[in-house]
């Protein structure tokens, strides 16, 4: 048993300083990629990263046609107010940060959540695939602070 003990603090001796992720990743499967980014969630971030990789993620989005009716809660009185309709670049954001963060973190216009984070979000239109359908490429920077907020340790 005392050489099962010694080969086992060896093996965490010998294991590197910094975490070794790939510098990009890229999800082309415009139907369903967004379902599996909550993998990102077991990352380790228990020590530094080498470099922080960059995902590129294919989806399929459209516009919001309508207003979309936000509700702000404020001193027992619900307030609903109209926003302008979404474009399709932040609808494909939103739903990259639906697979991102927790539901308890608001639904609409994520991005500015996920910057704070250090994702530095970017999208850009890819093609048109069918009347008011884009092909929308989503990047991000996988940060320890997101992959800390996906697991729920803050």
């Amino acid at each position: 048993s005392s050489s099962s003990s010694s080969s086992i603090s060896s093996t965490m001796d010998s294991m590197p300083e910094e975490v070794i992720l790939p510098h990009h990743v890229v999800m082309n499967f415009p139907l369903d990629s967004a379902g599996f980014l909550d993998a990102l969630r077991w990352w380790p971030t228990e020590r530094p990263m080498r470099v922080v990789p960059n995902v590129h993620l294919y989806t399929f989005a459209r516009a919001d046609n309508n207003p979309i009716l936000t509700t702000t809660h404020n001193n027992n009185n619900d307030d609903e107010e109209e926003e302008e309709p979404r474009t399709a670049m932040e609808v494909a954001i939103d739903m990259v940060a639906d697979g991102l963060l927790p539901e308890y973190i608001a639904t609409k216009r994520r991005a500015k959540y996920l910057n704070q984070l250090g994702c530095q979000v970017r999208a850009r239109e890819v093609r048109l695939v069918a009347p008011g359908k884009m092909v929308i490429r989503v990047s991000f920077r996988v940060t320890r602070s997101l992959i800390r907020t996906m697991r729920g340790d803050f």
